[in-house]
């Protein structure tokens, strides 16, 4: 009798405490970190985020606000 076929776990929901952090600071903290998401590799890099996720920010982020408009 062949084996039944095996469905992979659910994925887990990303964990809730970074972004409860971030919903408990002011806003001037707030536009501090979204800027620095936004336009800072190096903070991307310290998040562990991937090529992929770097590719999907810069994709969604607007050439006016990466300041690429001429």
């Amino acid at each position: 009798m062949a084996e039944p076929p095996t469905c992979p776990p659910p994925e887990t929901p990303a964990p809730r405490a970074p972004m409860q952090a971030f919903e408990k600071q002011g806003k001037g903290d707030k536009v501090k970190d979204l800027h620095g998401l936004l336009h800072d590799l190096s903070v991307r890099e310290a998040m562990g985020l991937s090529r992929a996720d770097n590719a999907r920010i810069d994709a969604w982020v607007p050439p006016v606000i990466r300041g690429n408009v001429q």
